[in-house]
């Protein structure tokens, strides 16, 4: 099973700080966290690191996920790092684009994971929040400032309803937008406030 909102996450990172061919990207936020994203284009892998800032300053890793990209550009995680252990559900070829899933019940576990991980990020803010720690040759448009949402944070099902079925979704407040809009109350779209378009 794919994970498709982490993979909608990384690529909203990669347009917003990666310069053009760079494979990695260090990003930090403001209390100090790092996410890592590594990509191996011989391997059709991306790998994704995060890392939360300890009161002693150290850096600690929470996660770090191996995910193999299929032909159609579908991403399979296959390696999961996570409470201090790895688990490995599959192998991949990238010369073939073969991938044999061992265990594909924790397979779709890692990938329901992923994608909770990935909303998680979103919740946080750490997108909004995050600086990258090279220089970059022109930086990332700032968000505005929206007000706060008045409706709960919708479930990552809602979401992929809203992206797959819906042409539209709910603004923060609940009125129905544009996936890119913003309802005449001021609110955004809860794809803008969580970073997807």
């Amino acid at each position: 099973m794919e994970t498709r909102l982490l993979k909608r996450v990384i690529h909203y990172i990669w347009e917003c700080f990666r310069v053009q061919d760079e494979m990695k990207v260090r990003l930090r936020d403001v209390r100090g966290n790092e996410l890592q994203v590594e990509e191996s284009a011989a391997e059709s892998r991306v790998t994704i690191r995060y890392f939360a800032k300890q009161p002693s300053d150290e850096l600690v890793k929470q996660m770090e996920v191996v995910c193999f990209i299929m032909h159609y550009g579908q991403w399979v995680p296959i390696e999961l790092y996570e409470g201090g252990i790895t688990k490995i559900y599959g192998t991949a070829d990238a010369e073939t684009g073969r991938i044999d899933i061992g265990d594909k019940p924790g397979q779709v576990l890692a990938a329901g994971f992923c994608d909770a991980w990935a909303l998680q990020l979103l919740e946080q803010g750490f997108l909004a929040m995050a600086a990258k720690l090279v220089p970059l040759g022109l930086k990332p448009t700032r968000r505005p400032k929206w007000p706060q949402p008045s409706v709960p944070t919708p479930d990552l099902e809602q979401i992929e309803a809203w992206l797959w079925d819906d042409g539209g979704c709910e603004a923060t407040d609940g009125c129905w937008t544009e996936p890119d809009g913003v309802c005449p109350h001021g609110h955004p779209s809860w794809f803008l406030r969580l970073g997807l378009v």
